[in-house]
């Protein structure tokens, strides 16, 4: 098999033969918004000229082809970000961060899901009431007299009832993301994990319909005393759905991807740090939508608006980009943002330390402050950097 190694927003050169037409069509049809691809010609000596932008993690683009890409920022910082985006709990991730590579991540990932998907099995699925409506010999419930009048002539009386079942969204959550993660480590040579993943994939499945479900359906759950141990549980599953990238299949064997969107991974993990650390009397309202036109035919949704008690003071966006200064197109995105919402800051957050000026004020009052979140080093001492430049006194 041949492996290609890569490093986020680093260009590399692959040998012509490196990649037939297969690969190659679907590197550009699948991954294109991931990838700088510059073919082979005479104008780079018919090379490959590849470089990976905002991902990290393994692509198979066929059954001998594989790119793995390691992040710019080290490996413990990524786990610290997940930690942070996820929710994932205390010492969640204990052991992990002394892994070399993004690949022996998503095994231990995996191994964990399972594990602890057995462990809430063995007590006893999460089950709620739910309304079910059906054409029933008896009366069960309630007798659905709206039905039962346009249908008069049935057998079978149409009835709503509630049942009490373990097909709820905890678990379909669970069994969707354990069979999605079956396809991909069944047909690898990991024979630890195998058996485990099926054994768990089994105790969910039976039990729990599969609906394709995503990141965001694991958000939505409401938890309580009752379903409060499945929050890592779905923390987990959320990892994953967001994280898979597109399959390729050859013959009988699918490879996944798994691929970590550094851009998404970014924005999160920058809310979710400051909503855990900015002061008391301050907050953040994320992904706001608004309308840039009178007439609503132009939207858009700000990363993060901040508040002072119930007062907007600022609108932030984050920029996973690795650049000396932001582009005049995150710039004037930003403005517009402020001015959308009547207020007089607006910041950029990137994941370095700003060149020459970190701030500069507008033609119509606006005034743009440029801050990084370094993910090279300490990230809470970054966290803390960021706050201060944020000024809050002066927003107040």
């Amino acid at each position: 098999m041949s492996r290609f190694s890569f490093v986020e927003w680093e260009a590399a050169k692959l040998p012509k033969d490196a990649l037939g037409e297969t690969e190659a069509l679907f590197l550009d049809k699948e991954h294109r918004s991931y990838f700088d691809v510059k073919g082979p010609s005479f104008l780079n000596g018919h090379v490959w000229d590849i470089c990976p932008k905002g991902i990290a993690g393994v692509i198979p683009l066929g059954p001998e082809t594989v790119f793995h890409i390691q992040p710019k920022a080290p490996l413990s910082n990524l786990f610290g970000m997940m930690e942070v985006a996820y929710g994932f709990q205390g010492k969640f991730l204990q052991g992990l961060t002394s892994l070399g590579a993004m690949e022996d991540m998503y095994s231990r990932l995996a191994g964990l899901l399972a594990a602890k998907s057995l462990e809430r099995s063995r007590k006893g699925l999460f089950r709620d009431y739910l309304s079910r409506r059906d054409d029933l010999a008896a009366v069960r419930g309630r007798i659905d007299f709206g039905r039962l009048s346009s249908h008069p002539a049935g057998v079978s009386l149409p009835c709503r009832f509630e049942e009490h079942t373990a097909d709820v969204t905890e678990n379909r959550l669970v069994a969707w993301t354990l069979g999605l993660l079956m396809g991909h480590f069944l047909s690898s040579g990991d024979e630890e994990l195998k058996p485990r993943l099926r054994k768990a994939f089994h105790a969910y499945s039976g039990r729990a319909e599969l609906v394709p479900c995503t990141g965001r359906d694991c958000l939505s759950v409401v938890y309580n005393r009752l379903n409060e141990d499945y929050r890592p549980l779905h923390a987990l599953c959320r990892f994953f759905l967001e994280n898979c990238g597109p399959s390729m299949r050859e013959g009988e064997r699918k490879m996944l991807p798994f691929l970590v969107n550094m851009d998404l991974l970014f924005e999160s993990f920058v809310a979710e740090w400051l909503k855990k650390n900015l002061p008391a009397g301050w907050r953040l309202s994320l992904q706001k939508k608004v309308n840039l036109s009178e007439d609503g035919w132009i939207q858009g949704q700000i990363d993060m608006v901040l508040y002072e008690g119930g007062t907007m003071r600022a609108v932030l966006d984050t920029k996973y980009k690795m650049a000396d200064k932001p582009s005049s197109e995150d710039f004037n995105q930003v403005v517009v943002y402020a001015l959308s919402q009547e207020v007089t800051e607006a910041i950029l957050i990137y994941p370095f330390l700003p060149k020459g000026q970190s701030s500069t004020k507008t033609k119509n009052g606006i005034t743009v402050r440029i801050l990084g979140f370094p993910l090279d080093g300490d990230l809470d001492e970054a966290g803390r950097a960021l706050l201060r430049g944020l000024e809050l006194e002066t927003l107040a």
